[in-house]
């Protein structure tokens, strides 16, 4: 799709680069990202607002509250913010919302790079075991 519209981003890509440390250009895919979605306005604000504060990790926090706040939001997106935000009982609060919800995304989470800050904390192969995948 990049080969088509060079501009085209979705918020994955903002992931990969705050894996590679690369914040500042985490933080600009995110923003197009954003722009593109349905609640743009106000998400955008929020998120620059959050970033204004405290960089990449207040960026991600006040798009968790923001969605937080959106009755049915899926509680597996909520958590990827709270996870990359570097708050892993927030993250892992609303991982098991989601897997009390039965969020379809939750087959996302071993190879979802959004949860690698939390990969290594024993929560996560616990909810990994309950999710239902096979042990490595």
């Amino acid at each position: 799709m990049r080969e088509v519209d060079p501009g085209f981003t979705v918020p994955i890509i903002s992931h990969l680069y705050f894996a590679l440390g690369r914040l500042e250009e985490a933080q600009r895919a995110l923003m197009v990202s954003l722009r593109a979605a349905p609640v743009a306005t106000p998400l955008v604000e929020v998120a620059l607002r959050g970033w204004a504060e405290d960089g990449w990790e207040g960026s991600q926090r006040a798009i968790a509250e923001f969605f937080a706040a959106v009755e049915g939001f899926s509680p597996h997106v909520i958590a990827m913010s709270y996870a990359l935000a570097g708050d892993a009982d927030e993250a892992f609060a609303w991982l098991d919302e989601a897997y009390r919800r039965r969020d379809p995304l939750l087959i996302t989470l071993k190879g979802q790079p959004s949860f690698d800050p939390i990969r290594s904390d024993p929560r996560f192969d616990d909810l990994v075991r309950r999710v239902g995948f096979p042990a490595d």
